[in-house]
């Protein structure tokens, strides 16, 4: 960054020789500790050296935080909380059959480990939890089970089919997926939509008050939602409230 900004010290031969020196420094604190206090120490020493160069950027950049306040002393930052929840979801009996039966090939050909602490954090039934649960790990990312716990089939080769209606989906649908879509739908409807709410990995989906005839409601919300596999893109879209507006009325 301070090259970018063209700041003399980092374009210097001083710089160069102190970067080189605390990456010597940070090599050696790895070789003579062990693990168990490496990576605190190794951390510590870092944060040393940020602060070190932070004093050559003074005066060239302005630090915002969610706390900085503007001329008027008034919040820079509008946005609500940042709130982080965690929603694990059940597999359909259809999508754990499968996913076990793959996760038996997977155990042939790579390490298996014992997860028991996946059981004792009561996530045995949980997609997010295959991995643990079916004692698999693997360097590899896209192998057969992962794969199939966005969509569940045996054959990765076989094509995802374009689902029509609601029947359809129910038969062969995809948990993760179902989630996703129906609470895209629901806080979609409206900005003030209730908040959607999660109970032992139960979701609940407050109603949303109709509108009186001839007022509309507001729906500016926008939603970013990101996809391990890309490849399972249009299968979210196929679903989705905005391509098959039948399946969640």
């Amino acid at each position: 960054m301070g090259r970018l900004l063209g700041l003399p010290y980092f374009l210097s031969e001083e710089a160069l020789a102190e970067q080189k020196a605390d990456a010597a420094t940070i090599r050696r604190t790895r070789v003579d500790l062990d693990d168990s206090t490496e990576g605190n120490l190794a951390k510590d020493l870092q944060m040393v050296i940020a602060q070190r160069m932070q004093v050559r950027f003074d005066g060239h950049i302005l630090r915002r935080t969610v706390e900085s306040l503007d001329w008027k002393k008034e919040p820079l930052v509008s946005l609500p909380p940042y709130e982080d929840i965690m929603i694990v979801v059940k597999p359909t009996a259809r999508e754990m059959e499968i996913i076990s039966e793959l996760a038996d090939g997977v155990k042939e050909r790579y390490v298996v480990l014992d997860f028991t602490a996946c059981c004792s954090a009561n996530l045995c039934n949980s997609v997010s939890a295959s991995n643990g649960l079916l004692h698999v790990v693997s360097r590899s990312f896209y192998i057969d089970h992962r794969m199939s716990v966005g969509f569940a089939r045996l054959d990765l080769d076989e094509k995802i089919p374009t689902f029509q209606t609601l029947e359809d989906w129910e038969a062969k649908k995809s948990t993760k997926i179902d989630t996703c879509a129906r609470m895209c739908q629901h806080i979609l409807t409206r900005d003030d939509a209730p908040a959607i709410s999660v109970n032992d990995g139960a979701i609940f989906f407050p109603l949303i008050p109709i509108p009186a005839l001839g007022n509309t409601v507001p729906r500016e919300t926008k939603i970013l939602i990101y996809q391990e596999f890309p490849s399972l893109g249009p299968l979210l879209r196929n679903v989705s409230p905005a391509h098959f507006h039948t399946l969640y009325s």
